[in-house]
Formats: structure tokens, C-alpha cells, sequence
């Protein structure tokens, strides 16, 4: 099982999403805490009314940057974007963003910080001793 982790944007995110709908905040929480932990690679599900896919944003792997995308349908209006860190057993929670046409767009704010804190979070595993 995999530890879960929010970076600030992240749960400024899902605290935006909770004023506006707080059920959906729990739901969006729920499957991140207590489902995504058990399999942080989920592939599609047959399942339509149980869908729980990520993939790798490609767009921002070519870059160099190893991020998954995250939808459910749960609450398949939001993205979720993350880092799985394989050696602390950790899902590093990035963005979570709502899906429109921007979601995708490299030149998106939220591309930006997802970009900032994937760095941030490897540059401070390297200063620690612990490598990608």
C-alpha cells in the first residue's frame, strides 16, 4: 500500500471544490485515500459506472516529467494529476483540476505548478540523499 500526500495546491484545490460542493470534495478524497493508495496505476475498468483510469500525461513526459492523470467517474468532471515515487511507497498528489478545455493545455497555470512541484519534490529527495 502506498502513502498518499497533498501538495498545498492540491488541497487548496479540493477546499475550493468543497465550498462549491462538498459531497463531491468527499468523493474526489475517498477514492484518493482509499482507493488509489492499493493500485496508483489503475487501467480502465470495464466497469463503466466504476471507472478508475490513470495514465501518463504525454505531453509532459516527453518534457521529462513522470506524470499520471488520474479520472474517475466518481467525479469525472476533475483531474487529478500526481507522481508515484516507487521507492517511499508514495503517491504525491499535484493538482487537481477541474476538466475543461485548458485541463490539457501546456501552457495552462496549473501545467506550471504541476511541473514546479514534480521538480520540487525531486530536488528535495536529492538533497536528502535519496535519488529518483
Amino acid at each position: 500500500m502506498y502513502k498518499i500526500e497533498f501538495s498545498m495546491p492540491a488541497y487548496t484545490s479540493l477546499e475550493q471544490i468543497s465550498k462549491n460542493d462538498q459531497t463531491l470534495a468527499i468523493r474526489i478524497y475517498e477514492q484518493l485515500t482509499n482507493r488509489l493508495p492499493y493500485d496508483p496505476y489503475p487501467t480502465n475498468n470495464t466497469d463503466k459506472n466504476n471507472k478508475f483510469e490513470a495514465m501518463q500525461f504525454k505531453a509532459l513526459v516527453k518534457q521529462g516529467f513522470n506524470v499520471l492523470r488520474l479520472k474517475a467517474a466518481n467525479f469525472f468532471q476533475y483531474r487529478v494529476f500526481y507522481i508515484v515515487d516507487e521507492r517511499e511507497r508514495l503517491i504525491y498528489i499535484l493538482e487537481i483540476v477541474k476538466r475543461d478545455n485548458n485541463t490539457y493545455n501546456l501552457d495552462a497555470q496549473h501545467v506550471a505548478t504541476i511541473k514546479d512541484l514534480h521538480d520540487k519534490y525531486y530536488k528535495t529527495k536529492t538533497k536528502t540523499g535519496k535519488k529518483r
